[in-house]
């Protein structure tokens, strides 16, 4: 209930792309879907399933909605510097 609201309004910030084809609502984890999302490179996604916290390659902004939290992947903290 809660992931998909927020994977709905984070294009929002970079409204500039126009293109609503980079959310993917609902990702559980399969092979197939984590082979589409690394063949995608950028993508907005939705996941309930706590591993995706650990999978830093995945990401670079995890936005946690139950904790509140957002994590920046170590690999991308140079893009988000101010």
């Amino acid at each position: 209930k809660e992931v998909l609201p927020v994977v709905r309004t984070l294009p929002q910030f970079v409204w500039h792309r126009q293109d609503q084809t980079l959310l993917r609502p609902f990702v559980v984890g399969t092979d197939a879907e984590l082979a589409e999302l690394k063949s995608a490179g950028i993508y907005c996604c939705g996941v309930t399933s706590a591993q995706f916290r650990q999978k830093t390659d995945y990401y670079d902004v995890f936005v946690d909605v139950p904790a509140r939290a957002i994590r920046i992947a170590e690999h991308a903290t140079g893009d988000f510097q101010l």
